[in-house]
């Protein structure tokens, strides 16, 4: 992502895909609440643990919770299940 600082880069977490409906959804969601703080390269790593957590979650319209998103940025093994 590029900003009137620079750039940023975020990895997003290792998971198990089971249904990629709703990623982007969940990774603009991730984004923009870390936009909101005002920390892009937190804005990333938000964005792409929320897409991660999506992605391992079945069910296209599958809510992800604090609980799934904790397990993400902590690159639980239990999403790559």
């Amino acid at each position: 992502a590029v900003d009137g600082g620079g750039t940023a880069a975020a990895t997003s977490p290792a998971f198990r895909g089971s249904e990629p409906i709703g990623a982007g959804d969940a990774f603009c969601a991730g984004l923009v609440r870390g936009l909101l703080d005002g920390d892009l390269d937190q804005a990333l790593v938000l964005a792409g643990a929320m897409a991660a957590a999506k992605q391992a979650v079945p069910g296209d319209a599958a809510v992800v919770g604090p609980e799934e998103l904790e397990l993400a940025l902590a690159d639980d093994p239990r999403m790559r299940r």
